[in-house]
């Protein structure tokens, strides 16, 4: 098949690199598919997101008032070959002050959003600030470069808020 020996070591090059992009296409690929409404976490407090399949909700991700933050879910990767990706959703006690003496530099849902990116030693940890009617918000995404936020934006953007007045219930229990 093969005339010289160069043809052939040409050919076994050409095999393995093609072996090899067809490994990272799927190292890389999305893990997770579109969002499920089935596994949408509502708070009590009127707030909810969906979680991404093999996900779990961080039994400590409800926290109660303190001077930064009112109410928050927390979810991590149930499994992960590295460090595991995070979600954080919580609705703000006041307005952050990395919002008052600048304008919005993103948009979240539509809606004009303070984003702020920064990388940590084996991952990126990405945070948007958003108001949803009269109600602050925060949704921190922290995960590795093989999963990068643009992956996981189909489930940050089912955030949802319900204005219709639930908005200071306290959690007792989890969602």
């Amino acid at each position: 098949m093969f005339s010289t020996p160069f043809a052939k070591t040409l050919a076994v090059i050409a095999v393995a690199i093609a072996i090899l992009c067809g490994f990272v296409y799927l190292g890389f690929k999305p893990r997770y598919g579109p969002p499920d409404e089935s596994k949408r976490l509502t708070h009590p407090a009127g707030f909810s997101i969906v979680e991404p399949a093999q996900w779990i909700h961080d039994p400590l991700g409800i926290f109660d008032g303190d001077t930064t933050r009112d109410y928050s879910i927390g979810m991590i990767e149930k499994k992960s070959a590295g460090m595991p990706a995070s979600i954080a959703v919580t609705r703000l006690a006041k307005r952050p002050s990395q919002t008052e003496s600048t304008e919005p530099n993103d948009t979240f849902q539509n809606a004009p959003a303070w984003k702020n990116a920064r990388q940590r030693r084996k991952t990126t940890v990405t945070t948007f600030y958003f108001q949803s009617g009269d109600q602050w918000f925060s949704i921190i995404y922290d995960g590795p470069p093989t999963l990068p936020i643009a992956d996981m934006m189909p489930y940050l953007n089912t955030f949802r808020f319900d204005h219709s007045g639930n908005a200071t219930v306290a959690p007792t229990t989890r969602p």
